[in-house]
Parts: C-alpha cells; sequence; structure tokens
C-alpha cells in the first residue's frame, strides 16, 4: 500500500486539477459538466484511500491464510502450495544450510566450554567439502526438476507472454518500429491540428426518431446556405434630417457589402419601402419636415394589412396620440432591419459571419447597433472553444507537471510524463478535429 498510494494519489489528485480548470470556462454547458466531473473524481480519490484501502488490507490477509481473495470460502489448492514451498525451498536453500551449521557450532561451543572441540569440528568440515558439494549440486538439480516440474502447470497465458511477447517488445527491431508509428502518429495529429475547422452538426444533436430531424432535414434541403439576420438600432437618430437618413443608408450599405450578404435584394429596410410607396402614390416628402418623417412613417406603418408587418419594426415615444391631438412629442426611438445572408457551408462560416457583422456595428457606438440571428449562440460558444480548450490544457499540464515533480523524485521521470501528456494532447484534438 506505502508503493501504489502515490500512484493512486498522483492519478487522482491530477484528474481533479484537470476538471476544476476547465470549470473557469465561458460556457455554462462546459463549466456545470467539468464542475460535476471534478467532485466525482474527489470522491473516487477519497473512496480510494479509504473504502478501497480496507479493501486491499483484507485481501492480503485472505491470502496469507492461503484464502481465496475473491471468495473467501475457497481455499488454495494443493498445487498451489506445493509450488510455493518448492520455490521457498529453491530460493534459500544454503541460507538454511548455513543457518542449521551455525546452530551446530554455537551449540557445540556452549556444551563444551571452550574451542578445542570447535577446532576439530571445522577439520571435519573441511574435509568433507567434497561431499557438501556433490550434496548441493544433487540439491539444486533435484530443484529444478521441481520447478520444471511446476513450469508446465502454467497457463497458455503465461506462456504466451513469458516466451513470446517479452522476447518480441525487448527486440530492437520491435523499439524501432514503434519510434517510427509514434513519428507519424505526431506528424498526423499536427497536420491535423494546423488544417482543423470548427464545426458542429446540427443533426446531431438529436437522435435519429426525434421529430426535429426530419424538420432539419428539410430546412436543409430547401434553405440551404442561406439565413436572414435581424439588425437593431436602438438609439436611433432624428430620421427627419437627412444627413441622418444618408448616415443610416451607408451603414446598411455596410452590412449589405460583407462577403456572405445577398446584397439590397435580401434587404427588408423600413426606409427603402416607405420612399418607394411615396413615390408610387405621389406623395411629397420635405427633406427636414417632422410631419413627413415622423408622422408619415407612423401613420404608413399602420394603413392597411401589408403595411402593417412593418409596425413591428418601430418602438416609438409618446405615441398613444389621436388624429386631434398634437402630433409634434412623437419621436422615433428605435427601429430594425434585416440583411439575407447565404453560403453558409459550415459552422466556421457562422463564426466569420458574426465576427463581420459585430465590427461594422462596433463602428457605430452612439447608434447602439445589435445584430441577432438564430444560431449566435452555436458561434458565441464555437469563437471561444479553441482559446479556452489550448489555455485550460496548459493550466492543466502545468498544474500535473509540478504535482509529478513533488512526488516523483527523479525529475526526468517528469519530463517523459510531461512528452507523453503532449502526445495525447495532439491526438485527442486531431481525432476531434
Amino acid at each position: 500500500m506505502s508503493e501504489s498510494s502515490v500512484a493512486i494519489f498522483i492519478t487522482s489528485i491530477t484528474d481533479v486539477i484537470s476538471f476544476a480548470v476547465g470549470s473557469t470556462t465561458d460556457i455554462l454547458a462546459v463549466r456545470g459538466f467539468c464542475m460535476m466531473t471534478s467532485a466525482c473524481m474527489l470522491f473516487t480519490f477519497i473512496y480510494q484511500i479509504t473504502f478501497f484501502a480496507s479493501l486491499m488490507v483484507i485481501s492480503a490477509k485472505l491470502q496469507m491464510n492461503e484464502r481465496n481473495a475473491c471468495c473467501p470460502c475457497m481455499r488454495v489448492s494443493e498445487d498451489n502450495k506445493e509450488s510455493k514451498k518448492t520455490s521457498k525451498s529453491v530460493e534459500n536453500p544454503k541460507l538454511e544450510e548455513e543457518k542449521e551449521a551455525d546452530e551446530g557450532i554455537g551449540e557445540e561451543v556452549v556444551e563444551s566450554g571452550g574451542l578445542p572441540k570447535l577446532n576439530n569440528k571445522l577439520n571435519l568440515m573441511t574435509s568433507s567439502a567434497s561431499f557438501s558439494s556433490e550434496f548441493s549440486i544433487s540439491t539444486s538439480q533435484s530443484a529444478e526438476n521441481k520447478i520444471n516440474n511446476t513450469k508446465t502447470k502454467n497457463t497458455p497465458m503465461c506462456n504466451f507472454f513469458r516466451n513470446f511477447y517479452v522476447d518480441f517488445i525487448l527486440d530492437k527491431r520491435t523499439k524501432f518500429a514503434v519510434i517510427i508509428i509514434f513519428l507519424i502518429y505526431l506528424v498526423l495529429s499536427i497536420y491535423g491540428i494546423a488544417t482543423m475547422q470548427q464545426g458542429l452538426d446540427y443533426e446531431k444533436l438529436l437522435i435519429k426518431s426525434d421529430p426535429l430531424m426530419r424538420t432539419m432535414k428539410m430546412e436543409i434541403d430547401l434553405f440551404h446556405g442561406g439565413d436572414q439576420i435581424e439588425i437593431a438600432i436602438v438609439s436611433a437618430p432624428n430620421m427627419s434630417l437627412k444627413i441622418e437618413r444618408d448616415r443610416i443608408n451607408k451603414l446598411v450599405e455596410e452590412f449589405e457589402n460583407i462577403p456572405y450578404c445577398i446584397g439590397k435584394n435580401g434587404t427588408e429596410f423600413w426606409l427603402r419601402e416607405y420612399i418607394k410607396y411615396a413615390e408610387q402614390t405621389g406623395s411629397f416628402l420635405l427633406e427636414d419636415d417632422i410631419w413627413s418623417w415622423n408622422r408619415g412613417v407612423y401613420e404608413w406603418s399602420r394603413l392597411f394589412a401589408f403595411y402593417k408587418l412593418w409596425s413591428q419594426d418601430f418602438v416609438w415615444e409618446n405615441d398613444q396620440i389621436t388624429p386631434t391631438d398634437n402630433w409634434d412629442p412623437l419621436e422615433m426611438r428605435s427601429f430594425r432591419l434585416r440583411i439575407g445572408v447565404t453560403n453558409f457551408n459550415n459552422a466556421n462560416d457562422l463564426v466569420l459571419v458574426t465576427q463581420m457583422l459585430r465590427e461594422v456595428a462596433s463602428k457605430h457606438k452612439d447608434l447602439q447597433v445589435y445584430t441577432f440571428q438564430h444560431g449566435r449562440a452555436i458561434a458565441d460558444q464555437l469563437n471561444v472553444l479553441l482559446p479556452f480548450t489550448l489555455r485550460n490544457d496548459l493550466i492543466a499540464m502545468a498544474c500535473m507537471v509540478v504535482i509529478y515533480l513533488l512526488c516523483i523524485p527523479n525529475p526526468i521521470c517528469t519530463i517523459w510524463i510531461m512528452l507523453a501528456m503532449l502526445s495525447i494532447e495532439i491526438g485527442i484534438m486531431y481525432e476531434n478535429k
């Protein structure tokens, strides 16, 4: 137990620390999983040094009493007893002879009260050296015969490892082949990490019998690679001023010019539709007129069924008024628009579009521009997944190296363990690419 306790401690405490480091991520699902797993690993460590250790002691006592460790009601068979006795007699035959000789000499000295008889005893023992050597040879031969007899009782698995597997592993050609395979493994893993693309197949999140699978499959087949993004202008400028309307038009054009956007054909913007309606009806819109750009837009968005859809895109202040009231307090506080995007082939495209949209929005902080997309939550998680994974791996490896240095007296072993962990991490990242 004293030898295995260090290994148990290192294995368990490194698992606890590794998952505890993962609980610092921003992804709530990963954080909860790592916290629960770390607690389970800590419980496993406590279990190993308490309950499991006591079971090991009980098992050892059962074996010392010649009972089966798994089934205490069964005793050790006679063949096993005979093999144990044979191994003991073979291990130290000369020690037993020397012990008996020493005991005889000691008794002779005590009984005679002097050394004369002891000298005679030693002379007799010297003269009979040839006989003792012949006896020892015959004894060793008989011991070898017993060992050979016990060898024949080994299982096929023992014979396989003893006669074939060990020689195969220790062969120089095998070692060279293992090194070559390991180098190929590292090269392929590093290449895979360098070309790795983040991604997530939505259909893999559901079981095949889920009704949503059919819906998602139809959506992918009919609307593959396309989506609509909503853009909200929370702090709307004074739209009755032409300079502000031109600024909003330029902002919309910036969104339309990103690589994944369809362009004007995929944009739904109330300002363009309102101007088009005014041209079709012959209405005259003054450039800097509050009535034309506040009250006119408000009434236009509530005309009839088709245009009432636009009323959901506005947030007004002081809009609880009647036609007979004063319309001057009416003010547009916020509005939204929609743009169409396409060429979404994988989740990495979703991450890139999200970054581009946020870059455009960050240029107009006074307008408080927000973009929304149904897959935005997945994009945000994928965006932080790789840097958090690398950071957590490095912190976990640093913690484990410190533990190895404290618990293992040979620092060279720590270096080899660190290299082994690094190769495992590289392989895992390559398999998950």
